[in-house]
């Protein structure tokens, strides 16, 4: 009966000791309500979104993919952590979407508390049947404390560097827009592919031209495919391609934009031996929607990854099948005294949300008004626009197909700005002329044997 007493009491102590116990509850609370109310059947930028919607309802201070310094046991400094969120600065969640969750991933985010400050961590799966929490606990106490120590030193030396910054920032009266690279996979097997986002946040600005460069290590990655589908940029000036280790964009917004998480581009990328890495944005720049083209305050976030030898199940990126058209658009015929001296052009843009676009092809047919004339199969010309149309008279139907990446294609027709009047008619003269020919000929013909 004591043996009960005291094994009840000790049960009890230790429950009121539950590490953050009373936030600990509210967060697994989002996170069921979360599942619950979006499945698993999202990637994971999207549970993200709801987390965070959810956090600022619930009026739970966080913070996103926060810079965490990672020490080693002798207090040696190795490089920089970023997880999902940060909670009142004492709780790390990191957010996957995947089928299952590695040993791996779970030892890595143990091994990010073992050489941190920080005691307590959740890895939450999404996408799994069931949904999948994992606590993990690495408590101060257990770490070696030299290490510890220099920790908490060179982390509060950074926040009161970001702090300072911040205030500077705040007195100032200045954000800067971000362009960053992110990918769900940062630990990659060699001979695995994976694929890495760059994403625009505008800060609150109007954006309407952005342009830079990706630069990669050719020697740890290949690059097997560019993917732009759904993209926020409109008119590519330079069409996406990579030469050796780099990859340079240039794309306009006609209109503008202004969100948090404008979707540019995707690279799909393999690694090719063990070894970490950096794949980074440079030379870039952004412009405001100010009609004057002033170049906006800019800041980047790079990706880090590191290559190992051992696989990695149920990471390995895949692209989806795309079997969707590209969407409709509406082609326009303009002309100005600053573009191919004045001349009559064609202006057409459109967007493809699943390979993107890989180009466009236009045929003119001159009109008929007797004839329902449909293109010619093998009569396309790849054009870009702005596409200086050949029959300056327009008197001729217009065909514009766009083709994605996958071989989807979608048509659309514009019929004669000018139309023709029935004695312009090339095909009905034909036929008049076939028609006064033949009876002629017989009648020529039949005189000739009456002679």
């Amino acid at each position: 009966m004591a043996t009960n007493i005291k094994r009840m009491a000790t049960n009890n102590n230790e429950n009121s000791k539950i590490m953050y116990k009373d936030l600990s509850y509210k967060l697994q609370g989002l996170f069921f309500d979360i599942r619950n109310d979006l499945g698993s059947g999202h990637k994971e930028s999207i549970y993200q979104k709801a987390l965070t919607k959810d956090l600022t309802r619930a009026g739970i201070k966080f913070t996103k993919e926060p810079s965490i310094k990672i020490f080693s046991q002798k207090g040696e400094f190795l490089g920089l952590y970023r997880p999902d969120f940060l909670i009142e600065d004492k709780i790390i969640v990191e957010l996957k979407a995947v089928e299952h969750i590695s040993r791996q991933e779970t030892a890595r985010v143990y091994d990010y508390l073992r050489n941190s400050e920080y005691e307590l961590a959740y890895l939450i799966n999404f996408a799994s049947p069931r949904l999948f929490i994992k606590r993990l606990i690495f408590t101060n106490d257990r770490k070696i404390q030299t290490a510890t120590n220099s920790k908490r030193i060179a982390t509060n030396l950074f926040i009161v560097f970001v702090v300072i910054n911040a205030l500077f920032v705040v007195i100032r009266g200045v954000s800067a827009a971000e362009l960053k690279l992110l990918s769900s996979a940062q630990e990659i097997a060699v001979g695995q592919q994976f694929k890495v986002d760059l994403l625009l946040n505008t800060e609150n600005e109007i954006i309407n031209a952005v342009e830079g460069k990706i630069v990669f290590p050719a020697d740890l990655l290949e690059m097997k495919e560019l993917q732009d589908g759904n993209s926020i940029i409109n008119f590519w000036i330079e069409k996406l391609s990579s030469n050796n280790n780099e990859l340079v964009f240039s794309g306009i917004i006609p209109g503008g934009y202004n969100d948090a998480e404008g979707f540019i581009f995707s690279a799909v990328f393999e690694a090719k031996k063990e070894m970490t890495g950096v794949i980074e944005i440079k030379e870039s720049k952004i412009l405001l929607n100010d009609g004057k083209g002033t170049q906006a305050k800019l800041s980047v976030k790079n990706f880090s990854f590191v290559a190992i030898r051992a696989p990695i199940r149920g990471d390995s990126w895949v692209s989806p099948k795309d079997t969707e058209q590209p969407e409709a658009f509406s082609p326009q015929i303009s002309h100005d005294p600053n573009i191919f001296d004045n001349k009559w052009f064609l202006v057409f843009a459109t967007q493809d949300k699943g390979s993107g676009i890989e180009r466009y092809e236009v045929q003119e047919r001159r009109e008929s008004k007797i004839f329902n004339l449909r293109p010619i199969k093998n009569n396309w010309i790849i054009a870009e626009s702005p596409y200086q149309i050949q029959d300056q008279n327009l008197h001729s139907i217009i065909y514009i197909r766009a083709i994605d990446k996958s071989g989807n294609e979608r048509m659309e027709m514009l019929l004669p700005q000018r139309p023709i009047k029935w004695y312009e008619d090339y095909y009905l003269w034909g036929i008049i002329i076939i028609l006064v020919i033949i009876p002629l000929y017989y009648v020529i013909r039949k005189n000739k044997k009456r002679n």
